[in-house]
């Protein structure tokens, strides 16, 4: 399965799969289907209240800038979703784990007309088949990614209750109670990624997501043992939260 990486504004890594192409074309379909039917819905409403003879303004003034924009427009006004990855859980990010500019989207959508339409799809599927990253021609160009929103790697909350028995034990730092469960789960995950990627990389985001929750707790010093520093906040907060 490839696996993208994208980095929480506390500095934690979260794994997501990427879409395959079945998820894509799943994806693709549905937008379509949409489309279709929103097109047939604009035609009857305009045939309807207007005279045929002037039917080819708004076919060429309404319906096709609505054709051909409809991908672009969606994926810059939902941040990276059209109705189609909406339901289907996909969206689309930059492969650095931040969102995409409207530039990125212009070039995608632009990209379009050689991935999909011009070739009925054969670039787009031979692509995303083939390269790493799942990527097409458009988002090899926009350096960005279709992602499955279900990370990877997650977390529950019985997971994390489990970290600790919590009888007999004092909670060592009472200001974890400023954090919420998700930022704890996050902190959990971080916190796994390391043991199945023992790496200087992942020690660094250690050490940076520690000196973060330790100045959020208002902490003076910085935590000397990042690992045990974590460990002992996940504790603390089970204890003090439940």
């Amino acid at each position: 399965m490839q696996t993208i990486d994208i980095i929480t504004s506390q500095n934690v890594t979260i794994q997501y799969a990427l879409a395959s192409v079945r998820d894509r074309l799943l994806s693709f379909f549905i937008d379509v289907l949409v489309l279709f039917v929103c097109m047939m819905l604009l035609v009857l409403l305009f045939t309807a209240v207007i005279d045929t003879g002037d039917f080819d303004y708004v076919l060429y003034l309404l319906i096709f800038p609505f054709l051909i924009f409809y991908s672009l427009v969606q994926e810059v006004w939902w941040n990276g979703q059209s109705i189609g990855k909406r339901m289907t859980g996909l969206k689309i990010m930059k492969l650095n784990g931040k969102e995409p500019t409207a530039g990125d989207y212009l070039i995608r959508w632009a990209f379009r007309f050689i991935d999909i339409w011009f070739s009925l799809g054969a670039v787009a599927l031979l692509l995303i088949s083939s390269t790493e990253r799942h990527q097409r021609l458009g988002d090899l160009l926009a350096g960005t990614a279709v992602i499955k929103l279900a990370p990877w790697q997650t977390v529950s909350l019985e997971e994390v209750l489990a970290l600790h028995a919590t009888s007999a034990y004092e909670p060592v730092y009472t200001g974890v109670k400023v954090f919420s469960e998700q930022e704890m789960l996050l902190v959990k995950q971080a916190l796994d990624r390391l043991k199945f990627y023992d790496n200087a990389a992942h020690h660094e985001a250690i050490r940076m997501l520690a000196d973060k929750i330790a100045g959020q707790m208002s902490l003076t010093a910085k935590p000397e043992d990042p690992v045990s520093f974590l460990k002992t906040v996940l504790s603390d907060y089970i204890v003090l939260s439940r």
